[in-house]
């Protein structure tokens, strides 16, 4: 279920056994994902530029107008793991200032939703970003 998620040029870490013959590969786990969809610059309704640099990290930086600042020493840097839920995408942050988890939910290929979260479960913040064109 998990795997037909994916879309083609996306990334999928598993641990696995294959068999003796070498002809079949048991999946024991998905470690983490990367969705092609998600990489490049991103919006939203702040002065804020969303850029998903690979499948494992990104950055905040500032937006003047329509236009995002190239990083700068003001740059917040984050690592991050998704992993496949039924209905949407488990996002785990770590960065200088703290760790999150959220849900991510691909609406087209322009429009991404992300609601994180605290440890009880109550929304710290809710982005709708909107890809940059590119």
């Amino acid at each position: 279920m998990y795997l037909n998620k994916l879309s083609d040029g996306d990334f999928i870490s598993i641990e696995a056994n294959k068999t003796s013959n070498l002809t079949v590969m048991s999946v024991e786990s998905i470690n983490y994902v990367g969705l092609r969809a998600l990489l490049g610059t991103w919006t939203a309704d702040e002065s804020f530029c969303y850029n998903f640099n690979s499948h494992t990290d990104f950055s905040i930086s500032s937006q003047v107008g329509k236009v995002c600042l190239p990083p700068n020493g003001n740059t917040n840097n984050y690592t991050y793991l998704m992993n496949p839920q039924s209905k949407q995408w488990v996002m785990l942050v770590a960065g200088q200032h703290g760790s999150y988890v959220g849900d991510v939910s691909i609406i087209g290929k322009k429009n991404v939703e992300i609601d994180f979260y605290d440890a009880q479960g109550t929304v710290l913040r809710h982005l709708s970003l909107k890809k940059v064109s590119e």
